[in-house]
């Protein structure tokens, strides 16, 4: 079984969630995963962002260009390389089209870019509900190497005291099954 663990930064919330609304912080997470996946056409304007764990003492200008290295650079990530896109636009997942893991491998093309030189890769996604998209690229990039995730966020409808306190979760596959089959365990707020 391939096993790759990985942290979120905080808690995202499903729409309709009870919990959101008594959550600290929900809000401000919410929007901050949307700046990230904008997958508006055309995307949204430049939203100002402001989160903890980012240098930056005051909020900054966000949008779907540099939502990710406003994030990457607060936990010291460093530079990030788009290894993987998106054949054709997909379609929001709240319209009640949830993929598959084969079919969001299906849906997406290597870029030219060569995987980074270091001992360990990471994964970076906006937002981890199922992990069907970290499986699907960790699959697209060969499951090669032992390999970490980092999230702005992970899906949930129950209750925590803040939304923007970190969270782990592991992701299952594997590897030499032809289905991709993933299973996505969140671990406690921290």
């Amino acid at each position: 079984m391939r096993l790759i663990r990985g942290v979120a930064l905080g808690t995202y919330y499903a729409a309709g969630a009870n919990a959101a609304k008594a959550t600290a912080n929900a809000s401000s997470m919410r929007g901050l995963v949307y700046a990230v996946k904008d997958n508006r056409d055309p995307p949204n304007p430049k939203q100002f962002v402001a989160h903890p764990l980012h240098p930056s003492p005051r909020p900054v200008a966000v949008d779907r260009t540099n939502a990710i290295e406003y994030i990457t650079a607060g936990v010291g990530l460093g530079t990030v390389a788009v290894l993987a896109v998106q054949r054709e636009m997909v379609i929001a997942k709240t319209k009640g089209s949830r993929r598959t893991a084969d079919q969001t491998l299906d849906g997406f093309v290597r870029t030219s870019i060569s995987i980074p030189r270091s001992n360990v890769v990471v994964l970076v996604d906006d937002n981890v509900h199922s992990g069907n998209s970290l499986a699907a690229l960790d699959r697209l990039l060969g499951a090669s190497r032992p390999t970490s995730a980092f999230a702005v966020a992970v899906t949930d409808s129950h209750e925590c005291k803040n939304a923007v306190k970190a969270r782990g979760f592991t992701i299952e596959y594997d590897e030499t099954a032809k289905v991709l089959d993933v299973t996505c365990k969140l671990g406690a707020v921290r």
